[in-house]
């Protein structure tokens, strides 16, 4: 439990040093996933699947991540097990939307 209380500690403080997003973590239903995120009732589950099927419907067991941007355009990192899509910088999302 001090792991799931550190990371929503940690969570917190990421939201509130971007001021103009907004930051979720989800999952899908089940108990067959770390325990970590089993434990957390802070991510928010997706109960419907309609999220899994818009946008992660390509199974992964760490886990993926999403940036999408008001302009509609997105970063998309297969099996981002630590959330290092939240630790991104302006230069580094340039750069990855560059490509």
């Amino acid at each position: 439990m001090r792991n799931i209380d550190y990371w929503k500690e940690h969570f917190k403080k990421l939201q509130a040093t971007r001021e103009n997003a907004s930051l979720f973590e989800i999952r899908e239903p089940g108990y067959n996933l770390n325990k970590i995120k089993k434990w957390n009732d802070a991510i928010i589950i997706d109960t419907s699947m309609h999220l899994f099927d818009l946008l992660f419907n390509e199974r992964c067991a760490c886990g993926n991540s999403i940036m999408i941007l008001p302009d509609r355009r997105y970063i998309f990192i297969r099996s981002d097990a630590h959330s290092e899509i939240f630790q991104m910088k302006k230069q580094e999302i340039e750069k990855r939307l560059g490509k």
